[in-house]
C-alpha cells in the first residue's frame, strides 16, 4: 500500500473563524481523538482542545468535550497537550505582561461527558516546561528543557506525574544523557507502557533515545539514527504498540518499534502538519483535514527477500503481528532467494528480544529455495508469554564451511487474558426500567476477523454473535452480569465482563411544609449497586448516602428537613454499579421532580396612616411552581383588603392601630404554613419628621441623613411625608424600598390638584442602613413620553440629630417601560450587540402588544431575525429588558438592557447597555459555550449589573466544574477616585480574590454552584472630596443546570440581607448596586 487511505475527514467546528488552526496537534487514543485548535484572534493566541468520541465505527462531526483555557484573555492554548483517552493534560502559556510569562500544565479526567480538573503545575523563568508531553493511561511524562532557546537546549529531563488518584502528583525525574553536540531542537517525548522515547539532534541527523523501565528505575535501552538524512531535526513522532512513525522534512517513515527500532518503509513524502498513531491506525493532518490510514497491513508484510551475498544478514523487514501468548498460531511467510545458488533453510528459533535463551521445538519443515526462486514457509509458533520476540530463520550457505546466515523477524505476543476494548466505555451501566440498552464492543482479533459470543450469568445467549447486544426495553429480568467472548482461529478466547443494572424510580415527590422531611424511594435490580443521593439547595452542601446491594433492593432516602429548599428545585440521584469488589464502575444520573405546597413571601410596606393610600403589599409563592396558589387573609385593618387577583394587599386605612394579619395560601399539593404579617397604622394627626418634595424647581437630590435608631426602637423613627407638586396635575407611581429590595412598596397616585402628599412609616425597613425612594410621574398617554419625569432619592442613617428634614428631589426625563402602565411603545429602535456570537447590529420594533420584532447582522455577515416579548422593569425603572437566546432548535429570544434618551419615537439609539445573543453553530445544534465575557457598564453615576446573563451547561454534565465566566466592570463614567475590589467565594474555598481590579473571574460549578461575592468602592465623602469612605456590597449567586434544554440563566438581583452598603459619588448622585442570585 502506498499513500494514505482516507477513512474519515473531520473539519473545524462551524463556530470557528478565519483565525482557527484546527489540527495544530492531534492524538488518537482508543475510541477518542483529541484535536488542538491553536486559535488566534485580534487579542492574541487563545485556542481550545476538542475531544471526539467514536460511536461504534463512526466518528461524529461534533466533539464530545471542549477544553478551554483558564485565562482566555492571556493564554496560548491548544498547541501542546497529552492524551490517553480518559486523561488529558494541556499546556497553557500565560503572558503576565510584555516581558513575563509562566507555563501552566492542567490535567483533566474526561468521564461521563464532563472534564474534571485534577490539578495544575506552574513554572516560570528560563526553563521551557510542558511544551512536549506524553501520557500512558494515567501516567504523564513532561519534557523540561533547561535555560535554552525556545525548544532548543542542551540540557533537559523528563518529569513523571500520576493522575489516577484524582490529583496531579509527581513520581519521578529522569535526566536525559547528552553527548557533545547534542541539542533538543523541536524535541519529542513518547511514553508507551515501560518504554520511553525522547528525540534529540546532532547535525545533520536526528536521533531517538529509548528508555526501559526496570525495578530500579529508567535506563537507556538503545539509540537509533532516524532515516531522515541531511536534516537536523524530526518534527513529529508517535509510538504505539509495534508502530513507530517519524516525520521530518523529507517525509513520514514507518518503523517497527523493536529493540533496536527497524525501518519498514516511507509512508508519505513531505512533512505533515500533525500526527497521531495507534498500533492499528495512523492519522495525519493536511491543512484543516484529518486523514486516517491502517498500519497493520503495512507492518504485517508477508514477504522477505533473503540475500546471502550481503555482507551483513538483514535485520527486520517482516512483521508477524501480535500473537496470543500460550496459544499456537499458524503463520505462512513467502521467502525469495536473490542468489544464483540454492538456499537451504534448516531451522527456526524464537528468542525473547531482551533474553538470551533460544526457544526451540516449534514446528518447522526445512525447505530449499531454488536460485532466484520463491517458496512459502509454514510455521506453527507458540509464544510462551506476553512480550517482544524475535524469530530466527537459519539458512545454510552453499559453502558448508561458512556459518549459517540468521534472518531475524520481530513480533509481539499478547497476554492470553486480553479483553477487547468497549467502544462506549460501558463496562457497567445502570438504566431506567423501559429504556433501551446497547452494549457495544470494538475488538480486533490477533489475526484478522474475530468471532463473538454473549453470555448472561454464564449462559450463552442464542443468536448473539455480533459485537453488540441490543435490548429494546430494559426490564428487571435483564439485570445481571454479561460476558462477551472474542476469539479468532488459533487464538484463546478473550473475555470482557459487563454489568447491567435496572432501576425504577418515582417521577416526583411532594414536600408539604418547610419543616417536613423528604422521602424518595427507588427499586434496583443488579449484581452490585451503590446509590448516591445528591440534592442541591440554597446554602447547603451536597448530601450523600450509600448502600451496597445485591439482587433486588429498595432504597429510601430521607432528608430530615427541607427548610432551606425554598424552591421546587430538581433533585438528583446517582446510582453506581460495582465490578466485583472494585469501586465505582459507572454512575447513572437521573432527575427527580420536587413538588411543593406553597411557601409564602410578602414584600411591601408594613406601615400606613389613616386617610392615606396604603403601600401595596405583594404576596408571592417561593416554590416557583407553574400553577400559583390561592391566597387569603384574616385580620386586615379596616379599609385595607386583599384584591380580587389574590396577591395584592392595598387600600386606604380608616382606623389606627397595630394589626396581626394571617396570610394563607393553598395549591393542588396542599396548604402552606400560615404567614403572620405585622402592620402598623398611624393616626391622621401624627406629623412626619422627614419631608420630601417632588416637583419644581429642579434641585439636586442626594442623601437625606436621618437619625440612628435607638436600642429600644430598632427602626427609623417617625413618618416620611412625600409631597408632589406639578401645576398641571399628574398621575404616576411612587416606589419605596431598600437597595436590596428596590420596589418593596408602591403607591399609585392620580390627581388634578397642584399638590398631593403621601405619608408612610419607615419602620418596615428594620435593619437596613439605606432606603431608596423613587417617584415616577407622567402626564397623559397622548403626551407620553416627553412629559415623563422621574426622581430618585437615597435615605441613609446619619447624625443622631432629630427634627424635620426637608429635601427637594430633581426631576429628569424618563422613558418608562412598565408594562403595567399599558403605554404604547410602537417605534423603531437600533441596537448593538456583543457576546457569544461576536459583535452585531440591527433594529427592532416594539408593538402595542409589547412584542419586539427585529432583524440584525453579525460581524461575520450572518443575518438573523427575532420576535420576542419585552420584559419590562417595574415602577419607573428607566430601562427595558430583552433577551435573544436560542436553546437547541427552539425559538429565538432577545436579551438585553436598553436605556434610551430623547423623546422621539421614530429612531432611538442604544446609549446604555449591551445586548447579547447566543446562537447555535448550525440549525438544531446544541449550544456549548463553557465560559464567555460580559460587560457590566458603570455609566451615568450608577453601578448596574445585568439581570439576565445566559449561562449554558452541557445537558449531561456531571463533574463539578463546568466553565468560567468573565465579568468586567467597565470604568466608563465611574466617579473619580472610585476603585473596585472584586472577590467571589464558594462554600469550601475562595474562587477569586482580585483586589483593586476591574476584572472578575467567576468559576461556575455543578451540580450547584453556590457562591458569594463582594464589590468594594472607595467613594469621596460629600463636601470633603479629599476624604474617602470604603464601602462594601455583598451578593450571592447559584447555578442550577437545566438538563433538558441544555442551559440555564444566571440572574443578577438584590441580595436580601443587611450587609450591603451602597456607595455615593461626590456629585451626590445615587448609585444603584445590583446583587447576584440564581433563578
Amino acid at each position: 500500500m502506498t499513500g494514505w487511505q482516507v477513512v474519515k475527514i473531520l473539519l473545524p467546528p462551524a463556530t470557528a473563524d478565519s483565525f482557527t488552526r484546527f489540527g495544530a496537534q492531534v492524538i488518537l487514543a482508543g475510541n477518542r481523538l483529541a484535536v488542538g485548535d491553536a486559535h488566534f484572534n485580534e487579542t492574541g493566541h487563545v485556542g481550545r482542545v476538542y475531544v471526539y468520541e467514536k460511536q461504534g465505527s463512526i466518528w461524529p462531526d461534533q466533539p464530545a468535550y471542549v477544553i478551554e483555557p483558564s485565562q482566555p484573555d492571556l493564554s496560548s492554548f491548544g498547541q501542546g497537550f497529552a492524551f490517553s483517552g480518559e486523561y488529558l493534560a494541556v499546556t497553557e502559556l500565560v503572558r503576565l505582561d510584555s516581558t513575563q510569562s509562566l507555563v501552566r500544565v492542567r490535567s483533566y479526567r474526561l468521564q461521563n461527558g464532563q472534564a474534571t480538573l485534577l490539578g495544575e503545575v506552574e513554572r516560570a523563568g528560563g526553563d521551557h516546561f510542558g511544551f512536549e508531553m506524553s501520557m500512558n493511561g494515567s501516567e504523564l511524562a513532561i519534557l523540561n528543557l533547561h535555560k535554552g532557546m525556545v525548544l532548543q537546549s542542551s540540557k533537559g529531563d523528563v518529569l513523571f506525574y500520576e493522575l489516577s488518584g484524582g490529583t496531579m502528583n509527581q513520581t519521578a525525574t529522569l535526566p536525559i544523557p547528552m553527548a557533545k553536540g547534542d541539542l533538543f531542537y523541536s524535541p519529542i517525548v513518547r511514553l508507551e507502557g515501560d518504554r520511553l522515547l525522547v528525540t534529540k539532534c546532532n547535525s545533520p541527523s536526528a536521533w531517538g533515545v529509548f528508555f526501559k523501565r526496570t525495578a530500579t528505575g529508567w535506563r537507556v535501552s538503545s539509540e537509533v539514527r532516524f532515516s531522515q538524512t541531511n536534516e537536523a531535526s524530526t518534527y513529529l513522532a508517535d509510538m504505539a504498540g509495534s508502530a513507530l512513525v517519524v516525520n521530518g522534512r523529507q517525509g513520514t517513515d514507518l518503523y517497527l518499534a523493536s529493540e533496536p527500532p527497524q525501518f519498514v518503509r516511507r509512508l508519505e513524502a513531505g512533512y505533515p502538519y500533525a500526527l497521531a498513531t495507534t498500533s492499528e491506525t495512523a492519522m495525519i493532518v493536511r491543512g484543516e483535514r484529518l486523514l486516517f490510514t491502517p498500519l497493520r497491513s503495512l507492518l504485517a508484510a508477508d514477504s522477505l527477500v533473503l540475500d546471502p551475498a550481503e555482507a551483513t544478514p538483514p535485520g527486520g523487514g517482516i512483521y508477524l503481528g501480535e500473537l496470543v501468548a500460550g496459544q499456537p498460531c499458524n503463520a505462512e511467510i513467502e521467502l525469495q532467494n536473490s542468489s544464483t545458488n540454492p538456499l537451504h533453510l534448516t531451522g527456526v528459533n524464537i528468542t525473547p528480544v531482551q533474553g538470551a535463551n533460544s526457544l526451540t521445538g516449534h514446528s518447522f519443515t526445512p525447505v530449499t529455495l531454488p536460485p532466484l526462486g520463491k517458496a512459502r514457509v509454514k510455521l506453527t509458533l507458540t509464544p510462551p508469554s506476553a512480550g517482544d520476540y524475535r524469530l530466527s530463520l537459519e539458512a545454510l550457505h552453499p559453502d558448508s564451511a561458512q556459518a549459517p546466515y540468521v534472518y531475524k523477524i520481530d513480533f509481539q505476543a499478547r497476554s492470553g487474558d486480553f479483553a477487547p476494548f468497549v467502544s462506549e466505555g460501558m463496562l457497567s451501566m445502570l438504566i431506567a426500567k423501559g429504556e433501551p440498552v446497547k452494549l457495544q464492543a470494538d475488538a480486533a482479533g490477533p489475526r484478522g476477523r474475530f468471532n463473538c459470543q454473549w453470555y448472561k450469568e454464564g449462559r450463552a445467549l442464542p443468536g448473539s454473535t455480533l459485537p453488540y447486544l441490543y435490548i429494546p426495553s430494559a426490564q428487571p429480568a435483564h439485570a445481571g452480569r454479561y460476558r462477551l467472548d472474542v476469539w479468532s482461529t488459533g487464538s484463546a478466547r478473550m473475555s470482557c465482563l459487563m454489568n447491567l443494572g435496572v432501576f425504577e424510580k418515582q417521577s416526583s415527590v411532594v414536600v408539604a411544609n418547610p419543616s417536613d422531611s423528604l422521602s424518595f424511594t427507588a427499586r434496583f435490580w443488579g449484581p452490585g449497586i451503590r446509590v448516591r443521593w445528591l440534592y442541591p439547595y440554597v446554602g447547603a452542601p451536597t448530601y450523600t448516602e450509600s448502600w451496597a446491594m445485591q439482587g433486588t433492593q429498595t432504597a429510601t432516602l430521607t432528608i430530615p428537613s427541607v427548610m432551606a429548599l425554598s424552591r421546587a428545585l430538581p433533585l438528583r440521584v446517582a446510582a453506581e454499579l460495582t465490578m466485583d469488589e472494585t469501586a465505582t464502575a459507572l454512575a447513572s444520573d437521573h432527575m427527580i421532580e420536587v413538588l411543593r405546597v406553597p411557601i409564602i413571601a410578602a414584600t411591601g410596606s408594613r406601615v400606613g396612616q389613616v386617610g392615606y393610600p396604603f403601600g401595596v403589599i405583594m404576596l408571592s409563592d417561593l416554590t416557583d411552581l407553574p400553577e400559583g396558589p390561592v391566597f387569603s387573609a384574616e385580620g386586615l385593618p379596616p379599609g385595607v383588603q386583599l384584591t380580587q387577583q389574590g396577591y395584592r394587599i392595598e387600600g386606604t386605612p380608616t382606623q389606627a392601630g397595630d394589626y396581626s394579619v394571617k396570610i394563607m395560601a393553598e395549591n393542588r399539593f396542599g396548604s402552606a404554613l400560615p404567614y403572620i404579617l405585622k402592620l402598623k397604622i398611624f393616626s391622621a394627626t401624627e406629623e412626619p419628621n422627614v419631608k420630601l418634595h417632588f416637583g419644581t424647581p429642579h434641585k439636586t437630590a442626594g442623601i437625606i441623613m436621618i437619625p440612628e435608631p435607638n436600642t429600644e426602637t430598632p427602626a427609623w423613627p417617625g413618618l416620611l411625608q412625600v409631597v408632589t407638586t406639578n401645576g398641571t396635575g399628574f398621575s404616576g407611581s411612587l416606589a419605596f424600598g431598600t437597595v436590596h429590595r428596590p420596589f418593596a412598596g408602591q403607591w399609585n397616585v392620580s390627581t388634578a390638584d397642584a399638590t398631593r402628599s403621601v405619608t408612610l412609616r419607615l419602620a418596615s425597613f428594620l435593619g437596613y442602613r439605606s432606603v431608596l425612594l423613587i417617584m415616577d410621574q407622567y402626564a397623559t398617554e397622548e403626551s407620553f413620553p416627553s412629559n415623563g419625569i422621574s426622581a430618585r432619592l437615597m435615605l441613609e442613617y446619619g447624625s443622631a440629630e432629630g427634627g424635620t428634614s426637608e429635601q427637594t428631589a430633581a426631576l429628569e426625563p424618563l422613558f418608562p417601560l412598565n408594562k403595567d402602565w399599558r403605554h404604547t411603545l410602537a417605534g423603531r429602535y437600533s441596537f448593538l450587540m456583543g457576546g457569544l456570537a461576536g459583535q452585531g447590529f440591527g433594529t427592532f420594533t416594539v408593538g402595542s402588544d409589547f412584542q419586539a420584532t427585529g432583524a440584525g447582522t453579525l460581524a461575520d455577515g450572518t443575518g438573523f431575525t427575532f420576535s420576542a416579548p419585552m420584559y419590562m422593569g417595574q415602577n419607573g425603572v428607566s430601562n427595558g429588558t430583552l433577551m435573544l437566546v436560542r436553546l437547541g432548535s427552539g425559538p429565538v429570544r432577545l436579551w438585553g438592557r436598553i436605556n434610551t434618551q430623547g423623546s422621539s419615537t421614530e429612531e432611538t439609539g442604544l446609549v446604555d447597555g449591551t445586548l447579547m445573543m447566543a446562537r447555535p453553530a448550525q440549525p438544531g445544534a446544541r449550544l456549548l459555550p463553557e465560559g464567555y465575557n460580559t460587560e457590566v457598564p458603570v455609566r451615568g453615576g450608577r453601578y448596574f449589573v445585568p439581570k439576565d446573563i445566559p449561562f449554558f451547561t452541557p445537558p449531561d454534565a456531571s463533574a463539578e466544574q463546568i466553565g468560567r465566566t468573565n465579568i468586567n466592570i467597565a470604568a466608563d463614567g465611574m466617579p473619580e477616585g472610585v476603585q473596585t475590589g472584586l472577590t467571589f467565594t464558594k462554600a469550601g474555598g475562595v474562587l477569586v480574590d482580585q483586589p483593586n481590579t476591574s476584572n472578575l473571574k467567576l468559576d461556575v460549578y455543578k451540580p450547584t454552584g453556590f457562591f458569594t461575592g463582594t464589590f468594594k468602592v472607595n467613594e469621596p465623602v460629600p463636601g470633603a472630596e479629599d476624604r474617602f469612605v470604603r464601602r462594601t456590597v455583598s451578593f450571592r449567586g447559584m447555578v442550577i443546570p437545566q438538563r433538558r434544554i441544555g442551559g440555564g440563566f444566571l440572574h443578577f438581583s438584590p441580595l436580601p440581607n443587611r450587609f450591603a452598603e451602597p456607595p455615593t459619588t461626590s456629585a451626590n448622585t445615587p448609585i444603584y448596586v445590583g446583587g447576584v442570585t440564581l433563578e
